[in-house]
């Protein structure tokens, strides 16, 4: 699932560093772009049973509510609509009866941008040091070492890096200042 904490952090830039390459660099191709959004999908595949007497919709339901979609997206009612009629939910996670939306103006897009940058910036110059430190991140829901393949040989103390939990209407305080001039 998408987090813009883990984003903030530069844990989950992938996504969002594509599409600000293509705002970049996609005139040529594209013309004038302007970022939509960015969406997870779960890629676990995950069987769904259904019966006989079930249509496509009924299917096309259950698969949905097995693989969440999350993400961020532009505050844009126009731009919602085009992604999905009506913003009923079923393709984007926005509807429009709910309250709690992840949607973020342009102006923070290109600020989440211009940190996305910065991250990656500072983590090349830090490789380029020769600084390849160990500093694992572990939260309520990620382990950083869960899944490493290195872990049996690096020693780690288990404790790990912790971070601030953010929510998505202060994250953008957070930026520093600095990085969006």
């Amino acid at each position: 699932t998408f987090d813009l904490q883990y984003v903030f952090y530069g844990l989950d830039v992938q996504m969002l560093m594509y599409l600000c390459a293509l705002g970049e660099n996609g005139k040529t191709a594209y013309g004038e772009t302007t970022p939509a959004g960015c969406m997870y999908v779960g890629s676990n595949p995950k069987i769904v049973a259904i019966q006989k007497n079930e249509g496509y919709e009924e299917a096309e339901k259950e698969l949905w509510k097995k693989h969440p979609r999350s993400g961020i997206f532009l505050d844009n009612t126009a731009v919602l609509n085009a992604m999905e009629d009506g913003l009923g939910g079923k393709y984007i996670p926005v509807k429009s009866s709910s309250k709690k939306k992840p949607l973020v103006t342009e102006e923070e897009f290109g600020k989440l941008f211009v940190h996305i940058k910065k991250l990656l910036a500072d983590m090349a110059n830090t490789l380029l040091q020769g600084n390849t430190f160990k500093n694992p991140v572990k939260t309520k829901k990620k382990d950083s070492c869960e899944y490493c393949v290195y872990k049996q040989f690096c020693n780690n103390d288990g404790l790990g890096r912790r971070m601030e939990s953010i929510n998505l209407e202060n994250i953008f305080g957070k930026i520093e200042p600095e990085e969006t001039n």
